[in-house]
Parts: structure tokens; sequence; C-alpha cells
């Protein structure tokens, strides 16, 4: 029973085994072109993640640069741009190259490349900028700091373009940018002073002053040109008051005498005397070259009267004087037909301190006055070409010495302005006292013609004396205040050679 059951087994097995076979074969038989298939696609995969590991064109160009190859790498580069690669990459790989080879033509072109693609990216303008400068290209820097500022604002990008459009000559575009970067927070006051001064060619005086002002209100305005802009700008926006209060001080701050009386002149160039008189008064001191424009004031508005007292009163007060000062006084003095109170003043300061054409004019008002022995005391120290030069000196000279026909001579060849009333009257004096016309002592002035009513400043006129009482004035007092006055003259002639001496007319003292 057991070897039946065993021989079972052995036919059950091999039958199993017979079996087996039969499937293998059948499946082996089955699946040939499927084999094909999956060997196909695994040589397939294999030739893409072959072709994927590969290095691309951007690594062999880095490999190449690692290499030191770097012309081969930028031959590479640039084929591509060629074919119209604009690619980011691309443009900033070759700026690199075009950089280290000091190509700055080709890497502008690719930075504007760059910049037309992120017109907001404020590094690249920087960069752009940066290499127009290293060019010289100053319209390119000038566009690409307006590209910055419109991005962002900064001080020092301000600070340059302002620079460039100055330099330039484009006051108008320097003009503009100014106004953007002082509106975006731009507070360097020279350039605002520019700006201000920019303003005022322009004629607007409002703006000017609205500058001026804020940069005064912070201390910052400390040159005397531009404290005389915003003092012109605020006198022309009818804010007078406001620059003599800030004209009183900047005076007391630093004490510039010149400086004081340029103010009073601009002052009185707009009509405004009572703030020119004002002024003086408050920032000046007795006797001193600032109120001395008191005097030449009142002499301007042809107060006569008003003018001597107070200049009597100031040389009074006077300590010293300088030789402009002196100067000033004499003229003054002259022009207020006080022409002794003027020899007092030069004889006590110096006569041989003055200029030649001071002590003629002086010596021209002391003869037509009549004052004939003054006149000698003058023309002692007076040089031969400072007479030769002034033809009515000459002749009055030629009539001290008795040489009549010599002075008739020079008159007659003398042509003077109509308006120059004091050389006119002289002229006639001196022709009567020649023998032409009839003689006339005393210079003779029409009186003053249009009137208006002025009230200064109560002026302090002398030591004891009343104080000024309200004065007229011309209308022509228009004119410009100067400080620095010369002695008027008329249009003068040469003189001509002297002629033989002749007789004087009886009454007139000739010669000693």
């Amino acid at each position: 029973m057991k070897s039946l059951l065993d021989t079972a087994g052995i036919f059950r097995a091999s039958d199993a085994h017979a079996a087996q076979r039969g499937w293998l074969g059948a499946i082996g038989n089955w699946s040939a072109p499927a084999y094909t298939w999956i060997l196909g696609l695994i040589f397939i995969g294999a030739l893409v993640v072959g072709w994927a590991v590969l290095p691309g064109e951007d690594e062999r160009i880095e490999a190449l640069e690692r290499d030191g190859q770097t012309k081969r790498a930028l031959a590479m580069l640039e084929a591509r741009f060629d074919r119209g690669d604009r690619r980011q990459r691309t443009l900033v790989n070759l700026r690199r190259f075009y950089d280290y080879y000091g190509d700055n033509d080709k890497s502008k072109k690719v930075l504007e490349l760059l910049v037309e693609q992120q017109p907001r990216d404020l590094y690249l303008h920087r960069q752009l900028a940066q290499l127009y400068r290293q060019m010289q290209d100053e319209p390119g820097q000038i566009r690409e700091l307006r590209a910055q500022l419109s991005i962002r604002y900064a001080e020092p990008v301000c600070q340059r373009l302002v620079g460039l459009l100055r330099r330039s000559g484009d006051y108008a575009g320097e003009q503009s940018a100014l106004i953007d970067c002082r509106n975006n927070g731009y507070r360097r006051p020279e350039e605002l002073e520019r700006l201000a001064f920019l303003d005022a060619a322009d004629g607007n005086m409002a703006e000017t002053a609205q500058i001026l002002r804020a940069v005064d209100d912070r201390r910052w305005l400390r040159g005397s040109r531009e404290r005389l802009m915003l003092f012109d700008a605020l006198i022309a926006t009818k804010l007078p008051q406001d620059a003599l209060r800030r004209g009183v001080r900047w005076y007391k701050g630093l004490a510039d005498e010149d400086f004081a009386l340029e103010m009073i002149s601009r002052l009185v160039a707009a009509e405004r005397n009572d703030l020119a008189l004002q002024l003086a008064r408050d920032v000046g001191t007795p006797g001193d070259a600032v109120t001395l424009a008191v005097g030449e004031i009142l002499v301007d508005q042809v107060q006569y009267e008003a003018a001597r007292a107070f200049l009597t009163g100031w040389l009074a007060q006077a300590a010293q004087m300088s030789t402009e000062t002196a100067t000033r006084f004499v003229t003054a003095a002259v022009d207020a037909e006080d022409p002794g109170l003027a020899l007092k003043s030069a004889e006590t300061f110096g006569l041989t301190k003055f200029r030649g054409p001071d002590l003629a004019a002086l010596s021209e008002a002391l003869m037509a006055t009549g004052r004939v022995a003054d006149f000698d005391t003058v023309r002692a120290v007076l040089d031969g070409e400072t007479i030769r030069s002034d033809p009515l000196l000459a002749a009055a000279v030629e009539l001290r010495d008795g040489h009549l026909d010599a002075a008739r001579s020079i008159l007659a060849g003398v042509t003077l302005d109509p308006s120059d009333e004091r050389r006119v009257a002289l002229k006639t004096q001196l022709s009567g006292l020649a023998g032409r016309v009839p003689v006339t002592s005393q210079l003779a002035r029409e009186p003053a013609r249009t009137q208006i009513l002025l009230t200064p400043p109560v002026l302090t006129v002398s030591p004891g004396e009343t104080q000024a009482r309200r004065i007229s004035v011309p209308v022509e007092v228009a004119k410009r205040f100067k400080r620095r006055r010369l002695a008027l003259k008329g249009n003068q002639s040469p003189v001509p050679a002297a002629a033989p001496k002749s007789t004087a007319p009886p009454g007139f003292p000739l010669g000693q």
C-alpha cells in the first residue's frame, strides 16, 4: 500500500513539473514582442537621461570662463545675442564680459536694454548713470538722474543733477529740477538761494521772497548778495516793513556800514524815503557814515533847509571821518547850497586829502555864491591838471588872475546840460564878470515844481535843536540814491590856450 502511495506521489510531481514547463513556455511565446518594447523604452529613457545630464550652453560658457577661455565664452554669448536672445541672464553675462574688456560702448548698449526691460530697477539706473559719467555723456547722465529721482528721492542725486544742468547752461532745466527737489524735501541753503535767483531773473519776486524768507527764518541766509535779493523782493511784493525789520537785524549781526547804506539806497529807489530815514536812524549813530545818509536823502528830496540843519548837527557830532565819508559830506553840503559848511568840514579833515574833482566842485560852488576869498583858499591846493580839466574852474582862475580874454575864450567853448542849474548859473555869472552879461551875485534856482507830502521819522538835527518838521518832497525823487556820490559835472570842452592879459571890469576883485 505504501508503495502504491509513493508511486502515485511520483506521478503527481512529474505532472506538476510538466505543467509548470508548459505554462512558462506559453508565457514565453506570448511575451516575445513585449520584451522588445520594454527594452526599447529602457534604451530611450537612457538616452533622455543622458541628454539631460549633458552640460547646456550656459554651463559650457561658465566652464570656458573658469578655464580662462573668456574670448570663446564671449563669442558664444554674442552669437546667442545675434540670434535674438535678450534674456536677462544673457545680457548680464554680456555686460560682465564687456566691463572686463573695457568695451564701454557695447556695455552701454546692453545696460540700456536691461533698463528698458526693468524701468523701475533703481540699481540698473545707477549703474547706467555711472557708466554715462565715465564716458562723459552729460545728457545721458541727466536723463538717468531724472529717472532715479522719479523712482526715489535722494539728496546726492539732486545735487548732482542740478550741478550738471547748471554747468551745461540749461537754466530752465535747473530751475525745474530745483523745484522738484525742493518739493521732495531738498533743503540745501545754497541751492534754495540759487532757485530764488532764477525766480527773480524770471520776475517772480513773490516766489523769490517766499523761498528766501524761509531760508532767512532759519538763519541760513548769510551772504550780503542773497540778503539784498530778499530785501528787494520784499519791497517789490509790498512788504517793506518786513524788509526794514530784517535789515535792522542783519546790520546788528554784521555791522557793515556799506551794507546798511546799500539797503538805504534801495529804499530810496523804491520811493520809500520814510523807511530809508528810519533805517538810517535805527542802525546808525550820530556822526557816523550811516546817519550821514539822512542828510543826503534830504538833499535828494530838494529839502535844502532841513538838509543844512541836519548836516550842521551831524558835523558837530562827527568824531572822525574816513576820506569817503568826508567826500560824501562835502558833496552833500555843496548840493544843499551851503558851500561854507562844506569848506569848513574840508578844512577840518584836510583839503589836501580830497581828490581833485571834489575840490573842483567845491571851488565852483564857492565862486557861484560869491565867496571869492574862500575860492582862493581851495584854489591854492588845486593842481594844474584839475583846473585844466574843468573849463568853468579854469575860467574862474583866469578871471581871478585878470586874464579876461582867456576867460571869455574858455567860456565860449563850454556847453552845459540845461538841467545842471548850478553850473549853468555859474557860467552865466562868470560870463557877466568877463563882460558879456550882467553879473548875477547869487545862484538862482527854480522853486521845486510838483510837491507831495511825506512824513519821515522824527530826526535829531543837532543837540539842543528842535526836531525836523513835516517836509514835502518832489516827485522826482525816484532816482537811485548813491552812497558814493560824485561831484556834479556837466559836458565839458577843452580849455583853449591862454589869451593875452586884459583889464578887469570895475567892481570885481582880480588878483591880490
